[in-house]
């Protein structure tokens, strides 16, 4: 009876072990999935990336950035900004540093510079690179919290060249050449909008002209639908023609950006 009964006591004991070993290894398959679901799925990772035309703050200093762009076959970016010193205090001179997610810093150099533009190019970016960070600082010999600028390996302008320019004129030149092409296509679209609306208005217009006719053969409860009906497509027409007008006064708004840009081209042409 006591040998029964340790037979079963080694069995259960066993069954225990089994059971243990299995949860391990279930653990086990649920931590490597979790920490390579990503690889598993192909999902993409999201990267730090600053938006065009962002602004960043630092010592009374006003950071923009006008551009991001990459060649591959140079492996070469250009990033353009814009500043603005509200310190008034003469010094316009800054430094970039360059490094990646890995912490791999990159030969960076400054192609132009003024107190109101600064131009830098960063090289032999290889093209699977993911994100990429540009510091910059005030160069007065002392240590602070640069302003920090991101572009991810999504996120970037791929360009065919960077192209070259001779002196900050050509630069100027380029920069608002980038604007006055940015509105007009800014303006394509409101026109296009434009025009779907007066499709739309036409076939409001058509539609009351429609029910007025059958006015003339209703009876008296039809009457008052058809009247129900006008009056809900006379409020859709009302504000059709009113979002033509706002749509009309934005692409006035556009034109005069686009002359001033065109203005002050002349200047540096």
């Amino acid at each position: 009876m006591k040998e029964k009964i340790q037979k079963a006591l080694n069995k259960f004991k066993k069954n225990q072990n089994a059971k243990a070993v299995a949860g391990v290894a279930v653990i086990v398959i649920l931590y490597v999935f979790f920490f390579n679901s990503k690889a598993i799925f192909k999902v993409k990772e999201k990267y730090k990336s600053t938006d065009i035309n962002s602004q960043i703050e630092l010592s009374d200093r006003t950071f923009t950035l006008e551009k991001w762009q990459y060649c591959e076959n140079t492996k070469m970016m250009e990033v353009e900004f814009s500043i603005i010193n509200k310190a008034y205090d003469g010094n316009d001179n800054y430094t970039y540093e360059t490094v990646d997610r890995n912490g791999d810093m990159y030969d960076t150099s400054v192609m132009f510079t003024s107190p109101t533009l600064a131009v830098i190019r960063i090289y032999n970016v290889l093209p699977d690179f993911t994100g990429i960070r540009v510091a910059v600082n005030i160069d007065n010999g002392t240590k602070q919290n640069p302003a920090k600028f991101y572009v991810s390996c999504n996120s970037v302008e791929r360009v065919a060249e960077i192209k070259d320019y001779k002196d900050i004129n050509e630069y100027y030149v380029a920069k608002l050449n980038r604007y006055i092409e940015h509105y007009e296509k800014e303006k394509t679209d409101i026109q296009k909008k434009i025009d779907d609306a007066a499709v739309n208005v036409k076939n409001l217009e058509d539609l009351i002209t429609t029910l007025e006719s059958q006015k003339k053969y209703a009876a008296a409860d039809e009457l008052n639908n058809i009247n129900r009906q006008i009056a809900d497509v006379n409020k859709q027409l009302i504000s059709a023609n009113s979002n033509i007008k706002s749509l009309q006064s934005d692409i006035k708004t556009i034109d005069e950006k686009i002359d001033d840009y065109k203005a002050i081209k002349l200047i540096y042409e």
